[in-house]
């Protein structure tokens, strides 16, 4: 099995038709004599929900370094990951597990990352729909399944890992998988019931408990994983470090101002910090554990 590939998994074009109604994004800047800052969002959302819920955060930091944001969005974490290893942007909102593999190719910073009800942590959430039987991972051997992407630690590697201590090999344990490339979409496609159960960003089954109750009410969660290092905001390999800590300092000090206190606020974020280095050493020891046992995991 390799998690740079797709080749057995299967995609239900009824995923898009199922997924979470957002606004559109928002249309791309003109360009002006301002320097560019290049945005690449590996987002847990779909693009165009990530657009939004990222926008004012956006506009935020450009208004402050006095900079053009350009908002980049691709469609696999695989092609945004590619992008920052190349060069094409200057930093990103990546995943976690994303971020461990792309440490290994190129020297990447991690800016700062958010800090959300009270942590700097996050879970992978098992969910159903919330009239099934199933209360265990267990329960769902033999049954279809929505994977996030490729590259996602609570949507992809933690899933796999529990299927491998429960006996069997992903595509063996589960009946089928699709992959959703967004953590939204997979919850829309257990709440209507396209898949039997699915692995998510417990922060974004969170935060839609709020934003969009009436697609939460229709899941449940039946399983959470431990606390893992919460996706971060990084640099690309050489970025200027005058830029590099300029970005930092507008985050790091986002809850100390009016304006950038009500953009966190509506994001559900507490503050930005910076974590420690070895904040993502736990997500390292899944990948290397799921590498031992034979899966492929690369971009």
């Amino acid at each position: 099995m390799s998690y740079g590939s797709s080749f057995f998994f299967q995609r239900s074009v009824l995923l898009e038709a199922a997924a979470v109604d957002v606004a559109p994004p928002p249309a791309a800047p003109k360009a002006d004599g301002r320097p560019e800052l290049r945005v690449i969002i590996a987002s847990r959302y779909s693009p165009s929900a990530g657009a939004v819920y990222y926008n004012d955060l956006l506009k935020y930091l450009g208004e402050r370094l006095e900079r053009r944001i350009t908002l980049l969005t691709r469609s696999s974490y695989a092609e945004a990951m590619k992008l920052i290893e190349e060069g094409g942007a200057d930093i990103g909102f990546i995943c976690s597990g994303s971020y461990v593999l792309l440490r290994e190719k190129v020297p990447v910073e991690v800016i700062a990352a958010p800090e959300m009800y009270g942590r700097a942590e996050y879970r992978s959430y098992i969910i159903v729909p919330a009239d099934s039987s199933a209360a265990s991972l267990e329960d769902l051997r033999g049954k279809s399944f929505a994977f996030t992407d490729p590259l996602s630690f609570s949507g992809a590697f933690y899933p796999s890992q529990r299927a491998l201590q429960l006996g069997d090999s992903p595509e063996k344990f589960w009946s089928k998988v699709l992959y959703t490339h967004s953590a939204d979409k997979s919850i829309s496609a257990v709440a209507y019931g396209l898949v039997d159960g699915a692995a998510v960003d417990g922060l974004i089954w969170d935060n839609l408990s709020a934003a969009n109750p009436d697609i939460i009410a229709r899941t449940k969660v039946i399983e959470r994983s431990p606390w893992f290092g919460i996706p971060p905001i990084v640099a690309g390999p050489g970025q200027d470090p005058a830029l590099v800590a300029g970005i930092r300092k507008v985050f790091l000090g986002m809850r100390d101002d009016p304006q950038g206190a009500v953009i966190l606020d509506g994001m559900r974020i507490d503050r930005f910090n910076v974590p420690p280095a070895d904040w993502y050493d736990g997500l390292a020891s899944v990948v290397s554990l799921l590498r031992d046992k034979g899966l492929k995991i690369t971009f």
